[in-house]
């Protein structure tokens, strides 16, 4: 199987995914939006949280690319692959204390050196957990020789394992799902519950990451096979997927909510949802006859260059600008967040660019 990338082909389609991918993680992590079911439970905030039902994609769109491009070169550098992972952990731990003094200064907290230190390595919530992608990042590359000789040597068995990963994350969450949403039918039922294993022992992915392995292998296998899927009919079907898969992440959502008595976290918790997958694969699907040009895509061709420089530094950014945009009387209408967030994204970008100029500084921006 001849799965290799041409050499030096740039596809254009992967910076414009990855553009989609860190817009969505900055408006999920910075916004002003009514999703509110339960307190609110106006139109306005179901149609919010419909929209939010989006934002779950991002980070699984990171995922998918890097094992779309990594399972399918032509051959695997070990050393290099090694120094790239330990690579990714220096700049997870570098960014860790980066990020948690600079919050620290901006919210006027002080902390000991000792508490500091704890913060990063247990990458605090509220502060430094959106670099939990890192950290996942790290899981997989450590698996990654052992994939990709599977997937170039041995197919049959990289699909037996793909299967296995989709059954006991995705399948497990399902069942989950089925079992939540049956409860929310009886008003003396337990409280749903997220984090059941319900393949108990047998389940080797039963973690916070297992389901990203298969975000990533599946990238592979669908980018090999983009020809195929870049048909008529595959693409009319993505652009049937994507709404629908909002919506029932939306209803599951609502109905989660209604029985725990608040706003269910659908962009956290969704990322292994059956259908956000789904969403992932036809976003994909739809992204295959993109191409660079003009302006817009020059933009997009840098945003998605420096997406990872955005993602470490967007937090510092939207934590400043942030206090002041709530404090504006339009800030809850779906279109000034789509704004606010342009500006926090460009002016991480800036940043991003600026410090990629400077010797030893540019490698924390590039893994």
């Amino acid at each position: 199987m001849d799965n290799s990338l041409p050499k030096k082909q740039k596809y254009d389609y992967f910076d414009f995914l990855k553009a989609i991918a860190i817009y969505l993680v900055v408006i999920s992590h910075f916004n002003n939006l009514n999703f509110d079911l339960i307190n609110d439970n106006g139109l306005n905030s179901h149609i919010n949280y419909i929209f939010r039902s989006i934002f779950a994609v991002s980070v699984p769109i990171f995922l998918f690319i890097n094992g779309a491009l990594l399972l399918n070169k032509s051959n695997l550098d070990l050393k290099g692959h090694i120094v790239k992972t330990l690579k990714i952990l220096a700049i997870l731990i570098i960014w860790g204390f980066i990020t948690l003094v600079s919050l620290l200064f901006i919210r006027s907290e002080s902390w000991s050196m000792v508490e500091i230190i704890k913060g990063v390595m247990q990458l605090k919530q509220g502060w430094i957990n959106h670099l939990w992608f890192l950290e996942a990042l790290i899981i997989i590359y450590l698996f990654f020789p052992l994939i990709y000789n599977s997937y170039k040597n041995h197919l049959s068995s990289f699909y037996f394992f793909l299967a296995v990963v989709m059954l006991f994350t995705f399948g497990n969450t399902l069942i989950g799902n089925i079992v939540n949403v049956g409860s929310s039918f009886f008003e003396d039922a337990k409280h749903v519950n997220f984090s059941i294993n319900y393949f108990k022992g047998l389940n080797p992915f039963n973690g916070t990451y297992g389901y990203t392995f298969g975000y990533f292998m599946l990238g592979g296998v669908l980018f090999y096979h983009r020809e195929y899927l870049n048909k008529k009919v595959i693409r009319i079907l993505s652009f049937i997927i994507i709404p629908v898969s909002m919506y029932l992440l939306y209803i599951y959502g609502y109905m989660i909510s209604i029985k725990e008595g608040e706003t269910w976290n659908s962009v956290w918790f969704g990322k292994d949802f059956l259908f956000t997958l789904l969403s992932v694969v036809a976003i994909f699907v739809l992204s295959l006859k993109y191409k660079h040009i003009g302006f817009m895509g020059k933009a997009i061709k840098t945003i998605g260059e420096n997406s990872l420089g955005i993602y470490l530094i967007h937090i510092i950014i939207g934590e400043i600008l942030f206090p002041y945009f709530i404090t504006m009387s339009i800030s809850t209408s779906v279109l000034t967040n789509l704004l606010f967030v342009l500006v926090v994204l460009l002016a991480s970008l800036f940043i991003a660019l600026g410090l990629k100029r400077i010797p030893y500084l540019k490698h924390l921006l590039l893994a």
